[in-house]
């Protein structure tokens, strides 16, 4: 590689991959940078699945050749520029030390804290390829005793390596506040490299967070947008349109003006029928179909007679907003008997285990009536929206999500309480977003999740 070649970068802010930035700024060579959004879920897209197929960042490519696993990113890149003397050569006796805390970082630290984090229960250490938590911590603190730096006296690309490492694990409490593990962590931070590497990844993060909010209401309005067209589409034109003994009640802004549409007026019995917005300004459709679903939108009001042994039978009816009001409204179009027993079940099982006061619960499920809220609660069945459905689907896609980063149920439930200094949260917790009212919330803390995993 030349200066006319750079290398490609695939990175993404505040994850792993950022030692591997922290050692590009440190060596002064310029990279072709291609950001992954990890929330968003860019490292799990087919295009980098072909290229690390384990979905993790970091990875370069460089004139051909292709590196994932950080250690090796780093050695790779010391070893191509040896003029900046960020690893000893073959030959320099300090070559053994550095090729081994390089792979120890892997092979020993990491696992070691990762099932510290995870409260694993410990492996007896003659089965365990790093023995033990303690002694793993004990003899990384041995050899930062013996100088500044992870080799002594002389900064290489271990030290870009084990400061991100040791700062990550004192922010988390993953390794012991030992003062020989705050000093390396500060002295390694302050070198200007390192700063500048941190703060450009900070503005990505925060770039990152912003187009996906952007992305997110933008997705919001188009399917507030798709959920009316479907109301109309699979409602109200093929029901209420195209049924023989349909009529409707049509409204005006002076009150409402009865008048008879329907197919058949001889069968039609609306004149004994009252009209129930005879307000000023009527600004609701009601319609009653054969399974007690009803959609509202403003200024017509539709009654679909369901004829039966003769008579005329008015079919249950629920009331629900008006379609051309908010987004959030306008979801509630279509009822899902077969999954509304099994979703509110759960749905209120999760209440329980995550201790949710009832407002939080009303507000998750998108702020149903009291009555209706309270009706769910006691029968653990009822008719569901799809917009009520799609909040406890996305719930649940939280709970599960948790129960694998957090083995141990109590932490993974007292995390969604906990403040989070993720650009998604800005030091939030997870349920003060969920409970902002939206279902585009939920999906953000699921897809978070998701991220994390990895």
């Amino acid at each position: 590689m030349n200066a006319h070649s750079p290398s490609v970068f695939f990175h993404a802010p505040r994850s792993r991959s950022g030692a591997t930035r922290a050692m590009l700024e440190a060596l002064g060579v310029p990279c072709d940078l291609v950001a992954l959004n990890l929330v968003a879920g860019g490292q799990r897209t087919p295009d980098y699945l072909a290229i690390n197929p384990m979905g993790k960042v970091p990875a370069i490519r460089d004139e051909g050749v292709l590196i994932t696993e950080q250690p090796a990113i780093l050695m790779y890149l010391a070893d191509l520029y040896p003029e900046k003397n960020l690893a000893p050569l073959m030959g320099d006796p300090l070559r053994g030390a550095y090729l081994r805390w390089m792979v120890f970082y892997g092979s020993c630290f990491e696992p070691a804290m990762m099932d510290f984090s995870a409260k694993r229960a410990p492996v007896p250490p003659m089965q365990c390829g790093y023995g033990d938590y303690d002694s793993v911590m004990r003899v990384v603190a041995a050899q930062l005793e013996q100088g500044p730096w992870l080799l002594g006296e002389r900064f290489t690309a271990a030290d870009v390596l084990w400061g991100g490492a040791l700062n990550y694990g004192l922010m988390f409490k993953l390794v012991p506040d030992w003062p020989v593990f705050r000093d390396y962590a500060e002295r390694v931070q302050a070198r200007p490299a390192i700063r500048r590497a941190t703060e450009m990844d900070a503005a990505l993060a925060a770039t990152q967070a912003r187009e996906l909010d952007e992305a997110l209401a933008a997705w919001k309005i188009a399917r507030a947008r798709e959920l009316r067209r479907a109301a109309r589409a699979s409602i109200i034109s093929p029901i209420i349109g195209n049924h023989p003994h349909a009529c409707f009640i049509r409204s005006c802004d002076r009150g409402c003006d009865r008048s008879c549409g329907c197919a058949a007026p001889s069968a039609c019995s609306s004149s004994s029928m009252p009209c129930r917005d005879a307000a000023p300004r009527c600004r609701r459709i009601e319609w009653a179909g054969p399974h007690g679903l009803v959609a509202v939108t403003s200024h017509i009001q539709y009654h679909h007679h369901v004829l039966h042994g003769g008579t005329h039978m008015k079919a249950p009816a629920e009331r629900i907003e008006d379609a051309r009001g908010d987004d959030r409204e306008a979801g509630r179009v279509l009822a899902e008997p077969d999954l509304a027993g099994p979703a509110l079940r759960t749905f209120f099982n999760l209440a329980g285990r995550w201790k949710l006061r009832i407002a939080e619960q009303r507000k998750l499920l998108g702020d149903p009536p009291e009555s209706t809220f309270y009706k769910w609660k006691r029968e653990r069945d009822g008719t569901l929206s799809r917009d009520t459905l799609e909040r406890i689907s996305y719930l649940l896609g939280i709970f599960k999500a948790l129960q694998i980063l957090f083995p141990q149920p109590d932490r993974a439930d007292a995390w969604l309480r906990k403040p989070n200094a993720a650009p998604t949260f800005g030091g939030r917790s997870a349920l003060e977003r969920m409970l902002s009212g939206n279902v585009a919330d939920l999906y953000v803390v699921r897809q978070y999740l998701d991220a994390q995993r990895g």
